[in-house]
């Protein structure tokens, strides 16, 4: 039997621990993987531990491979009638190769920064560094941060009241190098070592599931008033949407969900406050289509509650002279005047809009089927007297903290998130999406309501643990009762202050090391 070239299996083999290292973002795996998912990555980098550029190579194809099998779900999106079809394939190949360099350089940097710091740290520096530069710019895509494998586990996360997920995923890191430095200790027979590694490792998790299961008893705040929210996910396929014929049965579904759930919490007492329906989900411009408009004002005044859709606005621009669009938020009162609107300010690219169309007239005039909407400006909060104050987010947007944050410090005592995951099928990425939310919930300290079009719809508290929830692929509405709290968060106080101070001590200590070096 004849090996593979050498080449190929110095490529290969970071490739499969890649791909190992994205086992616990799978459908039906536990999270709990996650602790040990980058063994496999960490016993190959210190076989170059001496050497950055081997590092730098054993990171790139680690990351092409991780990223690869984490967005797999790109790929497949060909299958669903969206913007871009025929390109998902090969902007799934491009975009792991290009985020391949994240992990590349994460890894090239910890080999530099072994010479001031401990292996462990080190590698938990420059991991958290890097990931944290993937999220920033017009290109951000801080998707699949490593911190988020434990979001089943509420009582191991609540440290992201202090640094955001960040501070998750040092932790994670930190765990997984010192149980990889244990096994390399046991096969060089240094006991001693082995001991301390291990003891390291599981340290760092006693000190989240202490500082977790504290926080969780200890409770909040008890708030004067609670609010009484659904979370409305009707299923929709993404090919049926937005069929001429689907407009009215799109708003049938959802009128019927909503009437039924709001009958049945009335019957037992309990009406709700506030209903949530997803991104898009009344696809017609209902201020240019009065009859819509008009159906839902009713719908609201009938069953007298508080009603926030997602709908796509247009707006004619004087300036400009034609319509401007946007993906946006409507919240209708009880009496079925307008409450408020928000306009998507994070918008996807190249989904959404083409990057920096705004500054080259040459991107601006390129045509890949995309949406073309212009970005909001404000983190509008929003609320009726029985919803209290919220602020909304659509799709992707609530996988930035940065996003997230202002809409609290601007007076949201929570946060709604109004999404379409359809596009997704029944892959792994409606989970991975619906994990990320309830990060925010935490880092921020206030309750998370999502609603999706297929799922996952859900309600949770301040602490990220789930109150009700849809699962992906059936139709139905989450109800809960959640209260504001009326404490802070450090997050809340002081936003990306952790991973900002790693990427900076990171660089800092990266390039004396690299000077020292010339030096040398």
């Amino acid at each position: 039997m004849r090996l593979a070239p050498e080449p190929v299996l110095r490529a290969l083999i970071p490739i499969l621990a890649g791909v190992t290292a994205t086992i616990p973002f799978q459908n039906g795996a536990p999270g709990m993987l996650g602790l040990v998912c980058l063994v496999p990555f960490v016993l190959l980098l210190h076989a170059e531990r001496e050497s950055p550029r081997g590092s730098f190579r054993v990171g790139y194809w680690f990351g092409v491979g991780f990223f690869a099998a984490l967005l797999y779900w790109i790929a497949l999106l060909v299958d669903s009638e969206i913007p871009i079809r025929g390109l998902t394939g090969i902007g799934w190949i491009v975009l792991s190769l290009v985020l391949g360099l994240v992990y590349a350089l994460a890894a090239f940097l910890s080999c530099l920064l072994r010479r001031f710091l401990p292996g462990p740290v080190a590698l938990a520096f420059a991991w958290v560094a890097l990931d944290y530069g993937r999220s920033l710019g017009p290109l951000g895509f801080p998707w699949g941060s490593i911190g988020y494998v434990l979001a089943d586990y509420p009582t191991l996360i609540q440290i992201a009241r202090f640094g955001g997920v960040a501070l998750v995923s040092f932790a994670v890191v930190l765990t997984n190098a010192l149980v990889a430095e244990s096994m390399l200790a046991l096969v060089q027979r240094r006991n001693r070592r082995v001991l301390g590694c291990l003891a390291g490792a599981i340290l760092v998790v006693a000190v989240l599931g202490i500082d977790g299961v504290t926080r969780i008893r200890t409770g909040l705040p008890e708030s004067p008033r609670s609010m009484r929210v659904a979370a409305v996910q009707p299923n929709i396929l993404a090919e049926e949407k937005w069929t001429p014929a689907f407009k009215t049965k799109s708003i049938d579904i959802l009128t019927e969900l909503t009437a039924a759930a709001a009958a049945d919490a009335g019957a037992e007492g309990d009406a709700f406050d506030l209903a949530v329906w997803p991104e898009t989900s009344v696809p017609v411009y209902v201020r240019q289509e009065y009859s819509y408009y008009k159906r839902l004002s009713e719908f609201v005044r009938e069953n007298d509650i508080s009603l926030l859709f997602g709908f796509p606005n247009a707006e004619y621009d004087q300036d400009r002279a034609d319509y401007v669009y946007y993906n946006a938020g409507l919240l209708l009162a009880p009496d079925g005047s307008e409450a408020g609107e928000y306009r998507k300010m994070h918008l996807v690219p190249f989904g959404e809009r083409l990057p920096l169309e705004d500054k080259f007239e040459w991107i601006a005039n390129l045509d890949l089927g995309q949406a073309n909407f212009a970005p909001g400006t404000e983190a509008k909060v929003m609320g009726t007297a029985g919803t209290g104050y919220f602020g909304t987010t659509i799709c992707f947007e609530a996988i930035f903290p940065a996003v997230c944050r202002p809409f609290v410090t601007n007076g949201a005592e929570y946060l709604v998130n109004l999404t379409n995951d359809a596009w997704f099928g029944m892959t792994a990425a409606p989970s991975q999406h619906a994990d990320m939310a309830r990060f925010r919930a935490i880092e921020l300290g206030v309750p998370f309501v999502r609603a999706a079009n297929t799922g996952i719809s859900f309600v949770c508290d301040a602490f990220g643990r789930i109150l009700s929830k849809v699962p992906l692929g059936e139709s139905g509405v989450a109800v809960a009762t959640i209260s504001p709290s009326r404490s802070t968060t450090f997050y809340r106080s002081h936003g990306e202050w952790f991973p900002r101070s790693v990427l900076a001590g990171t660089l800092l200590l990266g390039a004396l090391a690299a000077w020292r070096g010339r030096k040398l």
